[in-house]
């Protein structure tokens, strides 16, 4: 994810992205956190497109 300038777009938080996420016309599906090798906690998150309402 990239910002208007071409950089790599930066969040305080996880739900700093789910909220610009909605904002930009995205649903959660799910999240969740796991540790990985280096004990680093990392997250996979799962979003889909929201429908459009046709009038």
């Amino acid at each position: 994810m990239k910002d208007d300038e071409g950089k790599a777009k930066k969040f305080n938080s996880v739900s700093d992205m789910l909220n610009y996420m909605s904002q930009q016309g995205w649903e959660l599906i799910t999240a969740q956190p796991f540790y990985n090798s280096n004990s680093q906690q990392v997250w996979l998150i799962l979003m889909r497109r929201k429908e459009k309402l046709i009038k």
